[in-house]
């Protein structure tokens, strides 16, 4: 094959690729670019390619659950501890009331062991008695009533109580005042204490109300009628007459009174027979002389 017909074929082999050869050689021989639109006889190459669609992916199934693990029983730490409680109303509470307030001991199911009780009653509860009761087989450490503090020694076998009643009065003199009990069990140590505050209200300011002013009915003046006293006009008042005396001669004297009085008239009589009677005596004494 001489080098025109080994051109050709390259020339032809480059465009059924679809190239443009631009400044090929061949051996000393160099040719233009040589644009090559016509495709190769009899063969079709799609452009772009498609890529193949793959399939889904595989789902995998779930893992199978679990069984849960054995269920762990929570520890019951009741059962290994003592409990005491203190339920009283914290008020407000009125002086002079009833107040009532009870305390329980609580033994745990798994302990057992004697308990110290120790309770004040504060001033503030006058006249306060309390009483014991028990379930479980406890025992109260004395007798189940009584009045004043409480100091007790305890008897409680597990999942036994103890419980005290306290009743009595607010004072009349009564302010805030606290509760308090204190449960000690011997063996393994445990203090078990509740506290409650109790409140009682300052008493009120009373003003007393003031005394209702009521007036007197008024009395009916009776008027005074003054008695009926007959009024004598006095007597015109007359110079007394002196006559001179003489040895023989009796000295009279003259009371003038009121004529229209009966009571003068009697007087002026029993003076003149007085004087009647002194003249004569004087006259008598004369003549024995």
């Amino acid at each position: 094959m001489n080098r025109t017909a080994t051109r050709t074929i390259r020339f032809t082999a480059a465009a059924t690729l679809g190239l443009t050869l631009a400044g090929l050689t061949v051996g000393a021989v160099s040719a233009p670019a040589i644009p090559l639109p016509i495709p190769f006889p009899g063969v079709t190459i799609p452009v772009p390619i498609p890529f193949p669609t793959l399939p889904p992916i595989v789902t995998i199934p779930p893992l199978a659950t679990l069984p849960p693990l054995a269920t762990l029983v929570p520890i019951d730490f009741t059962a290994f501890s003592m409990g005491a409680t203190l339920t009283a109303p914290a008020g407000p509470v009125e002086r002079g009331a009833n107040y009532a307030y009870s305390m329980k001991i609580t033994m745990g199911t798994a302990i057992e062991g004697p308990v110290t009780l120790l309770h004040s009653i504060p001033s503030t509860i006058s006249g306060a008695v309390w009483s014991c009761s028990t379930t479980g087989g406890a025992f109260c450490g004395g007798s189940a009533a009584g009045a004043g503090n409480i100091s007790r020694n305890l008897t409680m076998p597990s999942g036994s109580t103890v419980t005290f009643l306290v009743n009595g009065t607010i004072a009349d003199n009564a302010t805030n005042f606290a509760l308090g009990v204190s449960a000690v069990r011997a063996g393994t140590p445990t203090n078990r204490s509740a506290n409650v505050t109790v409140n009682v209200p300052a008493a009120p300011t009373t003003v007393p109300p003031a005394a209702p002013t009521t007036v007197p009915a008024p009395v009916p003046t009776v008027p005074t009628v003054p008695p009926v006293i007959p009024t004598v006009p006095p007597a015109p008042t007359t110079p007394a007459t002196s006559v001179p005396a003489s040895p023989a001669s009796p000295i009279v004297i003259v009371i003038q009174q009121p004529a229209p009085q009966p009571v003068a008239k009697k007087v002026v009589k029993k003076a003149k027979k007085v004087a009647k009677k002194s003249n004569r005596r004087r006259t008598t004494n004369k003549k024995v002389g």
